[in-house]
């Protein structure tokens, strides 16, 4: 049998497959150490490379970076191309990822809110200044629900009352910050729809708290008989019992 010497150990082998790789630049096809050096000629390479790495991973990071920004606008347009030919496949393959990831999802969802957490914070209170009223609809609407009420006020139905009102505090008359008031007290069911919600100023909302109307507003001190005409006359009262049933879409300014 042909043999073969190893250029790292010098020992001679059969020249085979089982001593040495397959190697097609070399001679007799076969590399020209054995299989024995080969490995630890690898393991030797891998803990210098990886050492390197540890030593210089800032300069690899930023060659990285800078590949990245050559290729991103080529990256993005693969990406793109790729999603509209394939929708539904990734969908579903993200959907997938997603479920059977669940502690992966929430490192990544972490770590991009780290990195966007003072822009985040700042356009959130922005948004909660310029969208007041449907915030405060939100949290009537989280609040109903976790009391089996019913809830179905819309942020337009709201305007609509306030415009019907005035804009003015239905109890007192004045023209201030309005609030929500549940004409029918939440400790006594009262729901969060059109048919209940009345616009009130804080002063009002803070007086009423859960009274019943029919014995608060006539000992309160802005009592006004035309103001609580107009507002039985919306909530279609008639001798203290309402007379509509709840439909959702019933709210007319008159």
């Amino acid at each position: 049998m042909e043999t073969k010497i190893c250029t790292v150990c010098k020992c001679e082998l059969p020249a085979s497959l089982e001593y040495f790789y397959y190697n097609p630049r070399g001679k007799i096809g076969l590399t020209s150490r054995c299989k024995s050096c080969s490995k630890e000629y690898d393991r030797s390479h891998q803990e210098q490379a990886k050492k390197w790495r540890e030593e210089n991973c800032e300069i690899i990071k930023i060659k990285k970076h800078l590949n990245y920004l050559r290729t991103i606008d080529s990256h993005k347009e693969k990406t793109a191309k790729y999603y509209q030919e394939h929708k539904e496949r990734s969908r579903e393959l993200t959907k997938q990822w997603k479920k059977n990831n669940p502690d992966k999802l929430r490192e990544i969802s972490r770590r991009r809110y780290e990195k966007i957490k003072d822009h985040h914070k700042i356009l959130t209170r922005k948004w909660k200044q310029e969208h007041k009223e449907e915030r405060n609809v939100a949290w009537q609407l989280r609040r109903a629900k976790k009391l089996s009420l019913e809830y179905t006020l819309s942020v337009e139905q709201w305007e609509q009352i306030k415009i019907y009102f005035n804009q003015k505090c239905c109890y007192c008359g004045k023209e201030l910050k309005l609030t929500q008031d549940h004409f029918v007290p939440l400790a006594d069911n009262g729901e969060y729809t059109h048919n209940n919600i009345v616009p009130c100023c804080l002063s009002c909302n803070s007086s009423k708290s859960e009274s019943d109307f029919f014995e608060w507003y006539p000992k309160y001190k802005y009592y006004s008989k035309t103001r609580e005409k107009k507002l039985l006359k919306f909530l279609d009262y008639k001798d203290g019992i309402q007379q509509l049933e709840l439909v959702e879409t019933k709210c007319i300014i008159k």
